[in-house]
């Protein structure tokens, strides 16, 4: 007999991982404390046909703690809810109404083994920490385990699962800035395309007047402009604006680097080589 708060507990009524459960009064089973249980299917069918005017079988048992041999037996009976199917030949109840009926019964609340699962797996560590003096080390042969446990922590799968992450979290330290590197140097070999294209219109601009530093402002405006756009599109396609920010601070990085060199050349020197 296995008592209940989460179906999640027990892989035979875990819906998840395929289980299937055929009830017949579902309710608030798992918050119930009354006397309920779901039953194997096998089960269930001889409860059936034994009880065949019965909407929903009784199960009668018989219970007794074996810690407590001299309380005697209990006679319980359990409306049947429902019929699992699979291997399991278990019988499942509510806690609540475990907890109470070991309570009034045997005055204590016993029990072979309680599995539970760790709300936040970020504090198993914790968790160990604060049980490891209440339980006894594991022991793989048995042995006489009166009134001393042992505690089985299955976190093979959240460690691996932390192990990738924090190892994709190192790749990415060396990742993130090489991919800047290549973005700068991509901004610098654009800009020099189209600052090469494009130095006979910027020496006239210079001979009519405008200042060293209109021309590099009105350069870094044409690269500016095109990158930028593409940023807003991807903004609002993707939500993010920080890593996008960062991509086009060293676009324009890149392009600094050559939109110097027509800033600094002299006009006339230009002109005669297009001459």
């Amino acid at each position: 007999m296995t008592a209940l708060t989460n179906p999640e507990l027990a892989p035979a009524l875990d819906e998840a991982l395929g289980a299937r459960v055929r009830w017949l009064d579902q309710g608030a089973f798992y918050q119930s404390d009354r006397p309920l249980c779901l039953v194997p299917e096998q089960l269930y069918q001889e409860l059936a046909m034994l009880q065949p005017f019965q909407q929903q079988p009784v199960l009668s048992l018989t219970l007794e703690d074996p810690m407590r041999p001299d309380e005697g037996p209990v006679e319980v009976e359990l409306t049947v809810v429902g019929a699992h199917s699979g291997d399991s030949a278990d019988i499942y109840l509510p806690w609540g109404y475990a907890q109470q009926l070991m309570e009034e019964h045997f005055h204590a609340v016993s029990c072979d083994s309680i599995r539970f699962y760790v709300r936040d797996n970020r504090k198993i560590e914790e968790l160990y920490e604060r049980v490891k003096g209440w339980f006894q080390p594991v022991d793989i042969q048995g042995g006489d385990t009166l009134y001393s446990y042992a505690l089985t922590i299955y976190d093979e799968q959240y460690r691996g699962t932390v192990s990738a992450l924090q190892q994709n979290i190192r790749r990415s330290q060396y990742t993130i800035p090489v991919l800047l590197v290549l973005v700068v140097l991509a901004g610098a070999l654009v800009s020099f395309l189209a600052v090469r294209s494009a130095r006979r219109s910027y020496a006239l601009m210079r001979v009519q007047g405008l200042g060293r530093r209109g021309l590099l402002a009105t350069v870094m405006a044409e690269l500016a402009i095109p990158a930028a756009g593409g940023c807003v599109l991807s903004a609002a396609v993707w939500r993010q604006i920080w890593p996008l920010v960062l991509f086009l601070g060293c676009y324009l990085l890149g392009g600094l680097a050559a939109a110097i060199r027509p800033v600094l050349e002299r006009p006339a020197a230009i002109l005669r080589q297009q001459e």
